[in-house]
């Protein structure tokens, strides 16, 4: 009799260990401690701040919306360029040839297309961006075509995502790829365009 109580005081312990052990994840549960940290919001760029989107290093300045700039290149349906100006530089030692698209219009602002910029003109002279050069700053006037151009507000408020480089699977070499958002940064109207953007012909 007395092994058995015995064997039974040395289990007794054992037994409120283990319990206690198992009901551990269930009380830190209950105090919210398995819960998701919520990602910091995107902080707030002031216009023209250098924000580093992992290719190249930019600064969003403004945007303008007009119908005489690059007029034939306007898609059908289309009422004008919406533009939006960032001075980019790359920051590695090659050159870029592929513009990713990390500064992004807000889903409220409706134009044709997917989203993404139907094309990039260079502000100094109104060529197109073909590639962009390791420490040359380049402002550069992104062009999305829009339905109604009187509908734009007067300022506009882009999303600015990061990018992380990684091994291309189909190209067996380093490419970029869109990551989170890093800020937003909320730029002013501005439709006075120097003359060189400016088609003759309107």
């Amino acid at each position: 009799m007395r092994g058995v109580l015995a064997t039974l005081a040395g289990t007794w312990p054992r037994r409120l260990a283990i319990a206690a052990l198992a009901l551990l994840p269930v009380v830190v549960a209950m105090v919210g401690g398995f819960a998701t940290v919520p990602p910091a919001p995107p902080r707030q760029v002031p216009p023209g701040e250098l924000v580093q989107l992992g290719p190249y290093d930019a600064r969003v300045e403004s945007f303008f919306v007009s119908d005489r700039v690059r007029v034939s290149s306007l898609p059908e349906g289309a009422d004008a360029w919406l533009g939006v100006v960032v001075e980019l530089t790359v920051t590695g030692t090659a050159e870029e040839y592929y513009l990713p698209t990390t500064i992004q219009l807000p889903p409220s602002q409706q134009v044709l297309g997917s989203g993404a910029p139907d094309t990039e003109i260079l502000v100094r002279d109104g060529s197109m961006l073909f590639r962009l050069l390791p420490g040359l700053p380049e402002r550069v006037a992104l062009l999305y075509a829009v339905p109604d151009g009187e509908a734009v507000g007067d300022e506009l408020t882009l999303a600015l995502h990061s990018m992380y480089s990684d091994e291309s699977f189909l190209f067996e070499e380093p490419s970029w790829y869109e990551d989170e958002a890093v800020g937003t940064v909320t730029v002013p109207r501005d439709d006075f365009l120097p003359a060189v953007l400016i088609d003759e012909e309107t």
